[in-house]
């Protein structure tokens, strides 16, 4: 019997990606300067990478510059101008430009409107930071548990909410010839927050104040406490007794805190927050 030829069939298959990335979400940080901007899939910027994006938010105009991430799939883009907190977004919009935003497959960004709702503002920017101060009695009790010898200050408990610090200060005496470094710390002793305040900032008897960078959140219905170094006639003392000063419902003071000093020698300067 004759053998009948073999036929061999066979098919192309195309698995080439065709899809076009699209947005999934939008943030703006807490400084209030860039939007992240988050994709299906890691994108490319080419030369267009700055055009195509318009934004509205409440506080006014605002243009996007491409700043960083190309190759992952969340772009950065710096802001025209900084954002307050509260500002909402009421449209956001993408029009592909030429040589924009793509896969490594080549398929441009999908063009996409009124994507407002993806859009989440976590600027802290212009919101008034209110400053936490005491006048409390220079005969409190002392409470070396957690700071240095060389540092005064007072302990406070958080009230029922959380709190937010952006800085930290010390007020000017008339005797004080250097910056201070005020520093929030919890029970345990673990820094928590810090900055250095320049003492020609402020007039005497003013406050000097510093920022403590991306504001720290300190827990409610928690201890903590904020000191500054001790060094010599009219430095940072714990607390004496001042008008103008006045405290509020975010904590409550508890005690003084201060290791081995007495506090009789020169003007008492408070060491102080603010929150928000």
């Amino acid at each position: 019997m004759a053998l009948l030829p073999r036929v061999i069939f066979s098919a192309a298959v195309n698995y080439a990606d065709t899809t076009p990335p699209t947005l999934s979400s939008a943030n703006i940080p807490t400084a209030g300067t860039t939007m992240n901007i988050v994709f299906s899939e890691a994108v490319y910027v080419g030369s267009g990478g700055s055009g195509g994006f318009t934004i509205t938010m409440s506080g006014g105009a605002v243009t996007l510059t491409y700043s960083s991430g190309s190759g992952s799939s969340t772009l950065v883009y710096s802001l025209s101008r900084t954002v307050d907190s509260g500002e909402t977004c009421s449209d956001f919009d993408y029009t592909q430009p030429t040589d924009g935003i793509e896969d490594i497959a080549g398929n441009d960004l999908a063009s996409f409107t009124n994507q407002h709702a993806l859009v989440t503002n976590n600027s802290t920017q212009g919101v008034t930071a209110t400053e936490f101060v005491t006048a409390f009695n220079a005969s409190g009790n002392y409470d070396a548990s957690v700071v240095s010898a060389q540092e005064a200050g007072f302990k406070f408990t958080v009230g029922g909410s959380s709190i937010d610090v952006t800085e930290v200060g010390f007020q000017r005496a008339s005797g004080t010839f250097g910056n201070k470094t005020i520093r929030i710390r919890d029970n345990s002793g673990t820094l928590v927050a810090s900055g250095t305040a320049i003492y020609t900032s402020a007039a005497v008897g003013s406050m000097c104040w510093a920022s403590v960078g991306t504001p720290v959140t300190l827990s409610a219905s928690t201890i903590y406490h904020i000191t500054a170094d001790i060094g010599g006639y009219n430095a940072v003392r714990a607390c004496g007794t001042a008008s103008g000063h006045t405290t509020t419902a975010a904590a409550t003071i508890n005690a003084l805190t201060n290791a081995n000093q007495t506090i009789s020698e020169g003007i008492f300067a408070f060491v102080s927050f603010k929150y928000t």
